[in-house]
């Protein structure tokens, strides 16, 4: 054979063995994958190339070696006509399910193996106070917005009037802390500046959070009267105001399911809460818009925080310790 007539060979012979390997591959993960979990879909992709296009150079191995009768023995209906068509590519996807499956068991096992940081107390802590205390609120601030994300997960999946609140109310607990976070960091920011990009954050994300904490953003804005009316003082003025706005037959003060105690959205208290993140804005993209802003900048801030943890302690020699 020449170069040209073997590579069209190998090309119509993956051809060929393509409906067969998708079968069979999604038989193999079936049978033995999916055990282990579900992978990025490129995997798949990976393994049905490697079952077509290694069922397809062992025909053309087979031709090369041992001829066109033996080849057409093993990939016709004559004699063993199923070894080549179908059991191949079944021990070829077999192999391929079975080497992804203990993949994602070894990176699950890298990912979620249990860690501490550590570090002497001297060095950390009593050396240089100041930025100990920093560092120290700066993890409060962390946990508390995480806090508030993770009330929004515990709900996520529940369709209950009280949880549907409580994903509002963990939004906006968010944004609260997000202000509180900007007051706290704030006269420190250089310090805090330096200290993230020891830890590796980059300028745009400094020059990103900078902004944000001048307080000038409507993220920062919204974050400073959601701290102050609507979370930590439940302020009188904010639901006067909503109360002044309703025009309506009836207010919709309160339901749930089940019992009367214990499992009840106040539903007017909320909606005087919602009406204010953009006051005299009745539009659902608008709100999207904000709540993707209120997104990336409490990303942002998170990211530059921990980065700033990660110079600190790595600055006075940390350890990883994992168990």
């Amino acid at each position: 054979m020449t170069t040209d007539t073997t590579f069209w060979a190998f090309l119509n012979f993956t051809v060929e063995a393509t409906p067969s390997a998708i079968l069979l591959y999604a038989l193999a993960w079936r049978l033995i994958g999916r055990r282990r979990g579900p992978v990025e879909w490129w995997w798949h992709m990976v393994g049905l190339s490697v079952t077509a296009a290694g069922t397809a150079a062992t025909r053309l191995g087979t031709a090369l070696l041992f001829g066109g009768s033996t080849m057409e023995t093993l990939w016709t209906n004559r004699g063993q006509g199923l070894i080549g068509p179908l059991v191949l590519p079944l021990l070829i996807s077999a192999a391929c399910c079975a080497f992804f499956r203990s993949s994602h068991r070894k990176r699950s096992e890298l990912l979620n193996r249990p860690w501490k940081a550590e570090a002497d107390v001297a060095a950390s802590l009593t050396a240089n106070t100041d930025d100990a205390a920093l560092v120290l609120r700066l993890g409060l601030a962390v946990t508390a917005i995480r806090g508030a994300h993770r009330l929004t997960v515990a709900v996520s999946d529940s369709s209950s009037p009280l949880d549907n609140g409580l994903r509002l109310w963990s939004f906006v607990l968010a944004v609260a802390y997000l202000h509180e976070a900007r007051v706290m960091a704030s006269p420190k920011y250089p310090r805090v500046r330096d200290l993230a990009k020891e830890g590796g954050a980059t300028d745009d994300l400094a020059a990103a959070v900078g902004q944000i904490f001048s307080g000038k953003t409507r993220v920062g804005q919204l974050a400073e009267r959601v701290r102050n009316e609507m979370v930590f003082h439940f302020d009188e003025g904010s639901v006067r105001k909503w109360i002044g706005e309703q025009n309506g037959p009836t207010v919709f003060w309160a339901e749930g399911v089940g019992p009367r105690v214990g499992n009840t959205l106040y539903r007017a208290s909320l909606d005087s809460v919602a009406a204010n993140l953009l006051p005299g804005v009745d539009d659902k993209e608008a709100m999207k818009e904000l709540l993707h802003e209120v997104l990336t900048a409490t990303t942002a801030v998170l990211e530059f925080f921990e980065r700033a943890i990660a110079g600190y302690l790595h600055s006075v020699g940390a350890v990883i310790v994992e168990e």
